[in-house]
Parts: C-alpha cells; structure tokens; sequence
C-alpha cells in the first residue's frame, strides 16, 4: 500500500510544513500581548509540574484533591507554588492557592502564573473564575497557556474580553448613602493592608 509521502509529493508536504511553522510563530492577533515563550517561562512551567507531581494523590486517569498545580513568579525573581483543592463546595484553584502563597510571602508585583496539570497532562488555560480574578486583582501578569500558535504568555487583562468588572459596580463605600456592609468592607481591607492595585484604584 503507498504511503502518504509516496502519494503526495515532497514539495507539496514541505510547503505545508512551512506554513505550519510560519502559522505558529504568528501572534494571535486576539491577543496583541502575546508572545512566545522564554526560558525563564519554561522554567516555571517545570517548577508547576513538579509541585503537582510531587503532591497529586490521584493515579493517571483518576479524580482526586489536589490534580493541579500552579507557580508564580514575582518581580524579585522570587517563585512560589501550589496545589488544588478541589470539593464540591467549591475548593480553591491551583493558582489561587499559589497567589495566597506569593502574598503571605510578602510578595506585592507578580509577574508570571502557570497551572499545569498531573501525571504528565500540560499547561492549562485558566478556567472563567481564575481569569476573572486575575483580571480583577492581576490585569498585568503574564499568564502562560496554550494556544494555536504553541504555549504563549498573554496578559491577563486580555482573557476576559467584554469582562464583568466589578469594582465599577461597587458604591463608593466612603460616602454616607452606601451601605454598612460595603463600608465595613473597605475599612477590613485597609486594617489588613491589602495593596492589590485594583483595590488601589478603586478606593
């Protein structure tokens, strides 16, 4: 029986193979932020996998608690990591278990996040809560996730396209008509120091 190769002819695969590598280094014109990756991204996508290989308590193919894990790097260099939870009520991500790291570290400007799945299963693209967050609190971190063109780190700004943002949707809780609860809300997080430049700008 002929083969692919003997049917149809060199110079027609080897068109089609350059197409596909040109295709693949073009950004995605989506995403104006995107870029190929760099060694440093490379290095903590292995600082992810290795997180969650190191702490899965599920075998190839099965379901468990902790099936994610996630690393961010922060401005200094510094790297911090985590792990899923999962439960049905509604256990945290890997990457916010890795951003509550990163903060109790006393980490304030992140630059990079990746998830990576366990037992081998990749890089993978935050789910709707994650970019909504990340939007939120994060809109300038690179995320690395996969795409057409490869794994690529896009802004985190750009995964939410005609977002729901929240913080316009808050009353201003240092007037006297907004509502007690929103203006113990803001005094909490000035008692705790929170310095999420979201929350900079909005209060």
């Amino acid at each position: 029986m002929a083969t692919v190769a003997q049917k149809v002819p060199l110079a027609v695969l080897l068109s089609l193979w350059l197409r596909l590598v040109y295709y693949r280094q073009m950004p995605d014109s989506r995403f104006p932020s995107a870029l190929a990756l760099t060694d440093a991204e490379r290095s903590l996508i292995d600082h992810a996998r290795v997180t969650i290989d190191a702490a899965t308590d599920a075998g190839p193919n099965e379901d468990g608690v902790h099936t994610m894990g996630a690393a961010v790097r922060a401005a200094d260099g510094r790297t911090f990591v985590g792990v899923n939870l999962y439960h049905f009520t509604g256990g945290p991500c890997a990457e916010h278990v890795a951003l509550g790291a990163a903060r109790a570290a006393g980490a304030r400007e992140l630059t990079h996040i990746v998830a990576v799945g366990n037992h081998g299963r990749g890089v993978k693209s935050p789910c709707g809560r994650d970019r909504q967050i990340l939007a939120d609190y994060y809109p300038g971190i690179r995320v690395i996730l996969p795409s057409p063109a490869g794994l690529q780190s896009i802004l985190a700004g750009e995964l939410l396209p005609l977002s729901f943002d929240n913080l316009t949707e808050q009353l201003d809780p240092r007037k006297p008509e907004a509502p007690k609860s929103r203006r113990l809300h803001r005094a909490l997080f000035r008692r705790c120091g929170e310095q999420s430049p979201a929350y900079k700008r909005h209060w």
